[in-house]
């Protein structure tokens, strides 16, 4: 618990420029990414090229986009991983209150339950240890509902910190909220369950089709080398490869478009 603690401050101190969902990505990770994406565009560039300068072009034109869609991917995995932490420190909030905690109270019962289930910590525990120095701070709950609902920008949570605010100042049953929430929640993620099930078998195959193209030219360079050498020899062939990906990378870039479901 105390790393939680130490690292809050910066946390939060290092939002300003910085996406809040980039800000537990490790360099070391951004490393290994543009390694990868270095060599996928380095391959890309002989594969349709079979030049050094073809490779150090694709290398610098295609490895900020790769990096981009490793990175979206990154954040979207720690949006869901944020989307059940919350639901489930819900779950603890409405549970203390019952046993007749403050809301204050209930949020540190909240807290600590968090952290012996998501022992590797993630977004949502990071926030909840800063809203614990702000509530130490004497700044009201319902601001520090709202303030984590505006850092996040997640729709839940700002739907609840808005309804948890009017309760809190008019006097409402928090706890029939909490549940009403907890219960939007769980069915939002009962009908996402649905859609990535029906989207899994598609996603495959798209991965696969997207292999197939450059799989079948690297082929044809192995085993015809002399059929394929037009290819790279003139600038005809040039014109010809170059369309080629540009179609290629059109098209895997519509497949991701048409596969990237938003809820």
């Amino acid at each position: 618990m105390g790393k939680y603690r130490g690292c809050s401050k910066k946390w939060v101190s290092s939002r300003k420029g910085t996406s809040l969902w980039r800000q537990d990505i490790k360099k070391k990770e951004y490393l290994c990414a543009a390694a990868g994406a270095g060599f996928l565009c380095a391959a890309a560039g002989y594969l349709f090229y079979h030049t050094l300068a073809a490779c150090v072009i694709l290398v610098l034109v295609g490895m900020f986009p790769c990096l981009y869609m490793w990175e979206q991917g990154k954040i979207k995995k720690k949006q869901e991983e944020f989307q059940i932490q919350f639901q489930e420190g819900l779950r603890y909030l409405s549970a203390a209150l019952r046993a007749g905690y403050s809301v204050e109270n209930a949020m540190k019962e909240m807290y600590k339950e968090e952290m012996k289930i998501f022992t590797k910590g993630g977004v949502f525990i990071k926030e909840l240890d800063y809203m614990q120095k702000q509530l130490k701070l004497r700044i009201p709950v319902e601001q520090v509902w709202q303030e984590c609902g505006d850092r996040t920008r997640m729709e839940d949570m700002q739907n609840f910190a808005q309804i948890f605010s009017v309760a809190k100042r008019s006097g409402g049953n928090l706890i029939e909220i909490i549940q009403n929430t907890i219960g939007q929640i769980h069915v939002k993620q009962n009908v996402q369950r649905e859609i990535e099930v029906m989207a899994a078998a598609k996603r495959m195959e798209f991965r696969i089709m997207s292999v197939i193209p450059a799989a079948i030219i690297g082929y044809m360079c192995i085993c015809f080398p002399d059929f394929m050498q037009i290819l790279y020899e003139n600038l005809a062939g040039r014109i010809v490869m170059t369309v080629c990906l540009f179609l290629y990378a059109g098209a895997y870039f519509w497949g991701r478009r048409i596969l990237s479901v938003e809820y």
